[in-house]
């Protein structure tokens, strides 16, 4: 989409706050909780692994929507004293994949919280669900191209796992 269609775009997100004056909406935020369950089973040496990937989701604002989908993935290395030195440190990641929306390309502010499911050894008193150690926020944005994978968090790779 042209760059013209862009400002059509940011142009249809304003709204009349008084009949002289309109107000720009320059960012949009949105939350989507996606529920995984964990399963566990034997993996082959260095086996590159999709643990999950979500629903395809959408984020809707004035009539505009954008379609995306999560998946959670990572590598198993089994230890084995040959290869040791060679490999990467296994991980996990989360990656954003940008489905469909009215522009080819997105920048995008990422959070990650991590949950898990409540269990009467982990809850502390009067919670809920227990939190894992919360991922801090990127202070940059993710630039998102439609029909692409973005990786979430790459630098944080160790806290997430």
């Amino acid at each position: 989409m042209s760059s013209s269609s862009l400002s059509s775009l940011t142009s249809s997100t304003t709204a009349a706050t008084t009949p002289t004056i309109p107000k720009t909406i320059e960012k949009i935020s949105f939350r989507y909780i996606w529920p995984v369950r964990v399963v566990q089973r034997q993996l082959n040496h260095n086996e590159a692994i999709i643990l999950h990937i979500s629903p395809k989701f959408a984020t809707v604002f004035d009539h505009v929507a954008f379609q995306w989908t999560i998946k959670m993935h990572g590598s198993a290395s089994l230890d084995s004293d040959e290869s040791a030195d060679f490999q990467d440190p296994d991980y996990i990641a989360i990656s954003l994949y940008y489905v469909d929306g009215p522009i080819s390309a997105v920048d995008v502010y990422a959070h990650v919280d991590i949950s898990t499911s409540p269990s009467k050894d982990s809850s502390p008193p009067g919670s809920a669900t227990p939190l894992l150690p919360t991922l801090p926020s990127k202070s940059r944005s993710i630039h998102s191209t439609r029909g692409r994978e973005t990786e979430i968090l790459h630098s944080n790779r160790q806290s997430l796992t």
